[in-house]
């Protein structure tokens, strides 16, 4: 049994400002063949239930807010999760961006009244759109391997519009929490340490911080615990790389000296 903790955000522009620092954590382009590799499985479909459920919720979360959004940006959009549950009484247009290309090369499901158009970005924390040119932004399960959080979010706050909606999901602390335990205890036993197998998670509280040196303001977080059970390891590790969520930390876990 697996827990992932799943970190719910919705934030509207404000006008402070504040310079923030960012660490490189992830290898950016080994993530992107990961998900397009994934995205090529005969089966890829069979690892959506997390992306699918959550980017459900998301959509919902958009009909809460009394105004409509024709045009929105989906941020790290896949293979077009957010897209399927969007409300067209209140979208009719979705931008698809992701940095892998596979995932926007997929088909996307005819739905009447809604427009789709896909953008291959060249970086993760970088936004091909004007100055204040969108008045939403939806981001579903894709932040958590962004490297330069603080970056991205002031091109967020860039891009949209005064009074502009951010919406986003990601993985946080304690998110399979299980398997770290597990391999680190597996690994001390075997050779007296322990070297990082799982990506490191951002706090809610780190990333309200994050969202209020990027000049956001009315910030909501809320996070919500789904529990996934698996049969053994195996089909656990089997899902998680069908996902395109296995490790990609910038410098590989080194064996532990023992």
């Amino acid at each position: 049994m697996i827990c992932t903790r799943a970190l719910s955000i919705i934030s509207k522009r404000d006008v402070l400002s504040k310079r923030l620092r960012f660490v490189s954590t992830f290898n950016s382009q080994r993530k992107a063949l990961q998900r397009n590799r994934a995205a090529k499985l005969d089966n890829h479909e069979q690892f959506d239930y997390l992306r699918n459920g959550i980017a459900e919720i998301l959509a919902d979360r958009i009909t809460d807010i009394s105004r409509d959004f024709p045009r929105i940006v989906d941020l790290g959009a896949g293979k077009g999760h957010v897209y399927k549950h969007v409300n067209t009484y209140t979208t009719s247009h979705v931008t698809e961006c992701d940095t892998a290309k596979e995932c926007l090369d997929l088909p996307r499901q005819d739905i009447q009244g809604l427009e789709t158009k896909q953008i291959l970005l060249e970086r993760d924390d970088t936004l091909p759109f004007d100055n204040n040119s969108q008045e939403l932004i939806i981001s579903n399960l894709w932040l958590h391997w962004v490297n330069d959080l603080p970056k991205l979010f002031k091109e967020v706050e860039r891009v949209l519009v005064p009074d502009g909606v951010f919406i986003g999901s990601m993985f946080a602390v304690e998110t399979v929490y299980q398997l770290r335990v597990s391999l680190q205890q597996a690994e001390l036993e075997r050779t007296g340490g322990i070297a990082p197998h799982i990506s490191p998670f951002v706090s809610p509280a780190d990333l309200g911080s994050l969202l209020n040196g990027a000049k956001f303001c009315m910030i909501t977080l809320d996070s919500e615990e789904i529990t996934v059970t698996y049969p053994d390891l195996y089909f656990l590790l089997r899902d998680i790389q069908g996902m395109g969520e296995n490790g990609c930390l910038a410098v590989p876990p080194q064996p532990a000296a023992s």
